[in-house]
């Protein structure tokens, strides 16, 4: 199970797909934008389209929050996916307010607001946290923490649910 937050803005999937199809992004899985090679290709695309805009934002991500908990996970396709300059993972947790405190050059801000308007035009910059995870994994993990003598860092399995349910999808932070 892996947390993120995450600095961008959402781009409907149907938005993703669209693009896709339009520009000819043939490595691109627009249900699974976090796979490497998808990732690359649409970073590509973005850099033929956009090179001044790209320039500044050479770590750009997608990232996708997935629910284990519903059907729709056997195939990753959430409504949307975040378009991301700043992404701090997690397996535990993260200290928001020391990430959020290492801000967002201003060229950075202002690159992404550009690319925003491009793709997604109604959408919102700001600061999110994403849930990415199996729920199913991460017992997985836990148990073979456990197996192997080292602790785990949930000792309850409900907690995974509370866990998956609070940090579920996204929530926008200011």
């Amino acid at each position: 199970m892996s947390i993120y937050l995450v600095h961008g803005f959402r781009w409907a999937r149907n938005d993703v797909r669209v693009h896709v199809v339009l520009q000819e992004v043939d490595d691109a899985a627009p249900n699974n934008l976090m796979s490497g090679d998808s990732e690359e290709a649409m970073n590509d695309n973005f850099r033929d389209l956009y090179p001044n805009i790209m320039d500044k934002l050479p770590g750009l991500r997608f990232i996708e929050p997935l629910n284990p908990n519903t059907e729709k996970f056997k195939y990753p396709s959430e409504p949307f996916v975040f378009v991301a300059d700043v992404v701090v993972q997690s397996e535990d947790y993260i200290d928001v307010v020391e990430a959020m405190n290492r801000g967002v050059r201003a060229h950075q801000w202002d690159a992404m607001a550009d690319l925003r308007d491009q793709i997604a035009k109604e959408e919102k910059i700001a600061w999110y946290v994403v849930h990415n995870g199996d729920r199913q994994l991460a017992k997985q993990e836990r148990l073979k923490k456990e197996q192997n003598g080292e602790t785990s860092t949930v000792e309850d399995p409900d907690a995974v649910e509370v866990c998956s349910q609070l940090f579920f999808g996204s929530t926008a932070l200011r």
